[in-house]
């Protein structure tokens, strides 16, 4: 069913039974990759997009905007992820790095082109995927939301709370903040 989230949202405060699921379908993937690159953990992920899910078809009469439901959903599941990596300080077990890579891509061989070409490419994306490790977590929200998941800047607003000024502000300083990173690494680009 091809309906707006609006219209899903509408239909599924109707009690529409496949309303709701329409909604998971079209976001369980953007929301398990946010989860899995905050937490560092898929079996964490999967746990919390589980509940992420639950708990936004509890909230959604709460929801005041139903067209805005995507970046709703992902600030909800930004802050489980930040509450599950609050208990596991607090329960003194560490959380892993979160966040490694810039999506499930690897960049490798898809049986087209040149084999040179395609080491080289891996080994960049390798090389941009451990720099992107390294920022800080808000710079790795903002170029997840931004690169990984396309975004715009309102809709990055909206999902970190922030204002759109204060969301290209961090963009631009996670891209110098990577730009540097990467030139200590010895990255040169194409």
């Amino acid at each position: 069913m091809e309906w707006t989230d609006e219209e899903a949202v509408a239909r599924a405060l109707d009690d529409d039974p496949e309303a709701f699921g329409v909604l998971v379908r079209r976001y369980q993937g953007m929301v398990y990759r946010l989860l899995a690159r905050l937490t560092g953990s898929a079996h964490d992920a999967e746990d919390l997009a589980q509940e992420v899910f639950l708990r936004a078809y509890c909230q959604l009469p709460h929801l005041r905007a139903p067209g805005a439901f995507r970046p709703w959903l992902l600030r909800a599941a930004r802050n489980r992820a930040i509450d599950h990596a609050r208990a596991a300080r607090s329960s003194r077990r560490a959380p892993p790095g979160g966040m490694l890579s810039l999506s499930g891509d690897t960049g490798g061989a898809r049986g087209e082109g040149d084999p040179a070409e395609d080491a080289m490419r891996a080994e960049e994306v390798a090389m941009v995927r451990e720099a992107v490790a390294r920022l800080p977590l808000a710079d790795r929200e903002v170029i997840h939301l931004k690169y990984v998941e396309g975004l715009t800047v309102p809709d990055i607003a909206r999902v970190l709370g922030l204002g759109p000024r204060t969301v290209e502000t961090r963009l631009y300083r996670a891209r110098r903040r990577l730009g540097d990173l990467l030139g200590e690494m010895g990255y040169r680009g194409r």
